[in-house]
């Protein structure tokens, strides 16, 4: 049994006999994941093209929706193919290769990859402190934030999701990802490219592209690339929200982490079919 409310799955309950009880599922594995990509894939609300897809009614199919999705968390977040977890050694010479095809001026620097923001609607609150937490003065709405480090083969190797709006994309890497990147950095030398939204101060293991040019011409060649290159990570933004119509809509707001669910297997499926499909940012 599913309880929608703690996100717990009860055991189903078995006589003195060892015979189960109750019905028989509606809904088999392959419909559940079914379920969960055709419900990424849409936007807006489409309870009566969903129920009538996969024979449910609205009430039970939005339970097997939230039952799926963790099911499918669990499935993947393990999955060498799937978890986000930093390059390796051999990885980073490889990427730093793929770019330096490229770009040799940032071969030069060993950078591997590139990172950026991504700010995701959340449905608004009638709780003033609520509201304070997630609103975004500067945009005037309501949003959960993401940070992503993306690498050539389209890939997300580190990561920061579910953040309050009002969070600064340097204050979002400070939680983890920094430290990532350093270990990175301490070992291969890996460097990657940010926007003007992160602090380089103390954090040698990035090179940002200024909106000004330098004043040499060696400054003004780099900053010229890594500008270029920084479309990796404007790309691997555009490729998650095009593969996910959901994002686009506004997500209901919530306190049973339904919302840092929905994002957490998000990343999964977009690394595991960028690596099984090799469908890959292009830069």
């Amino acid at each position: 049994m599913f309880d929608e409310k703690t996100g717990c799955i009860w055991r189903i309950v078995v006589t003195k006999y060892g015979t189960v009880t109750g019905r028989k599922r509606d809904l088999d594995a392959t419909g559940g994941l079914g379920l969960v990509l055709y419900w990424y894939r849409t936007k807006g609300s489409v309870a009566r093209a969903t129920a009538m897809a996969f024979g449910l009614t609205s009430t039970p199919m939005y339970k097997w929706l939230k039952f799926s999705r963790q099911v499918l968390l669990f499935a993947l977040q393990k999955h060498p193919l799937g978890k986000v977890i930093p390059p390796t050694q051999s990885e980073v010479d490889s990427y730093i290769k793929a770019i330096g095809a490229e770009y040799p001026i940032l071969e030069r620097h060993n950078v591997w990859g590139a990172a950026d923001g991504l700010k995701v609607h959340l449905q608004k609150s009638s709780n003033w402190a609520i509201q304070n937490q997630f609103y975004n003065g500067w945009v005037a709405s309501t949003y959960i934030n993401h940070v992503f480090v993306f690498a050539p083969d389209g890939r997300i190797r580190m990561c920061t999701i579910n953040a309050p709006g009002p969070w600064h994309d340097s204050t979002m890497a400070e939680y983890g990802i920094y430290d990532k990147l350093q270990k990175v950095y301490s070992d291969c030398g890996g460097k990657i490219v940010v926007d003007s939204a992160f602090n380089v101060k103390n954090n040698s293991f990035l090179i940002k592209s200024s909106q000004k040019d330098p004043n040499d011409a060696a400054g003004d060649v780099l900053n010229c690339q890594a500008t270029s290159l920084r479309q990796l990570s404007e790309h691997g933004m555009r490729t998650i929200q095009a593969q996910f119509p959901r994002l686009t809509d506004r997500l209901r707001y919530e306190e049973f982490g339904g919302r840092k669910i929905i994002m957490q297997l998000m990343v999964l499926l977009y690394n595991f079919q960028a690596k099984v499909m090799w469908v890959s940012t292009k830069f």
